[in-house]
């Protein structure tokens, strides 16, 4: 390879050692810089730092090889190989997570971890230190096995696939007509971090095929993806110092907390006030309003806005809009077998301002679509 011949090994390996250095100390920067957030969503943070341990790990992997005989390092290292079928999912969970902060984590999507616990038992990882050293050591000197590229090759394809999920959800959601112009600049910011991950993703693995291809490529496939994951630190970095608001939701509970911590309000009167909140909903149901707003109901109750939704968050917790979307779906399940109106209908009736609204309210609170609801209550 030319730029063997050019440049000396020694040096060369310097050169690797310092590249492999800043993305350490960029990855141990942007963990201590997310650690010290305050306000934001726990969910998401967390999301975001495993994002970036995870690479973190190989990148000190390497870091170490580099530093150390390479028995001592296989002796700690011996599973981050599949470290891959981690980061694609938490790819995507951070992104249902920055758009659909509401939703937060739901049990099914322990199954997008499943690949990983059954890798975890690859024979390979079963190895010891010494057996391990001895393998790389054959692969370096014979090039790999098939068996092993074709395990890599997965590796490539299942993060490319997630990533590819989550640009298409991304640019889904911004051209939506229901997102709002905030959730479309978070849609279109991870939008592009996703294309920037599938082409660093394909990119460290042509550089694999070519050096499987060719036995004598003299720059490992894994430096070449740790140097991708030190620059990866270094965009996260800048889009973190510039726009922390865009990259992580806050934590409403949290900022409805601190916003509240001055109110006089003591709980026997809170109590008062979701008691005559009920009876309002139940007696005049202003929620049959489409365009009710908080300030509306309020004045009904004669409060201020930010009493009701004080109450409303502290005694029910959920916000206003959860609140009249509830009464408005058991509305429409007590009226649900009106056969002289579609289910759109009844919507329209019960405050739905549109087909979509309904239908994502709906699920959401039963777990069912209307059709799948209507149909099961009819068996």
């Amino acid at each position: 390879m030319i730029l063997g011949a050019l440049v000396p090994d020694m040096l060369m390996k310097d050169v690797w050692f310092i590249l492999h250095s800043i993305g350490l100390a960029q990855g141990v920067f942007l963990i201590i810089a997310l650690l010290l957030l305050k306000g934001k969503s726990r969910y998401s943070v967390g999301l975001l730092l495993l994002i970036l341990l995870f690479p973190l790990t190989l990148l000190l992997y390497e870091w170490l090889v580099l530093l150390l005989p390479d028995e001592n390092v296989h002796q700690y290292f011996r599973r981050s190989e599949i470290l891959p079928f981690l980061i694609g999912p938490l790819f995507l969970l951070y992104t249902f997570s920055v758009l659909k902060p509401e939703e937060g984590f739901k049990r099914k999507y322990l199954l997008h971890f499943i690949p990983f616990l059954i890798f975890l038992a690859f024979p390979f990882h079963r190895l010891s230190a010494s057996d391990k050293l001895d393998f790389v050591n054959q692969a370096s000197a014979y090039g790999l096995p098939l068996k092993i590229a074709i395990f890599t090759w997965f590796k490539g394809l299942y993060s490319v696939l997630y990533l590819a999920v989550s640009v298409f959800y991304t640019y889904k959601f911004k051209v939506g007509k229901l997102s709002s112009a905030k959730k479309k600049l978070r849609a279109n910011l991870i939008f592009w971090m996703m294309i920037f991950q599938i082409i660093g993703t394909l990119t460290v693995f042509t550089f694999f095929t070519l050096q499987f291809l060719n036995s004598g490529w003299e720059i490992r496939t894994n430096s070449i993806g740790a140097l991708f994951f030190a620059f990866s630190y270094f965009v996260f970095a800048l889009i973190l110092i510039r726009s922390s608001s865009d990259l992580i939701p806050d934590d409403e509970k949290a900022l409805a907390q601190n916003r509240y911590n001055l109110s006089l309000l003591n709980g026997k009167e809170k109590e008062k006030i979701l008691s005559r909140l009920y009876r309002v909903l139940e007696e005049e149901k202003p929620y049959l309003l489409p365009d009710l707003k908080i300030g509306e109901l309020a004045s009904r109750l004669e409060i201020s806005s930010n009493t009701l939704s004080q109450v409303i968050n502290e005694l029910l917790h959920m916000n206003f809009n959860q609140l009249i979307n509830k009464y408005r779906i058991e509305a429409v399940k007590r009226n649900i077998h009106d056969e002289r109106k579609t289910l759109y209908g009844i919507a329209l009736d019960h405050g739905f301002k549109s087909k979509s609204a309904f239908n994502r309210v709906f699920k959401d609170m039963t777990g069912h679509t209307p059709s799948s609801y209507k149909k099961s209550l009819q068996r």
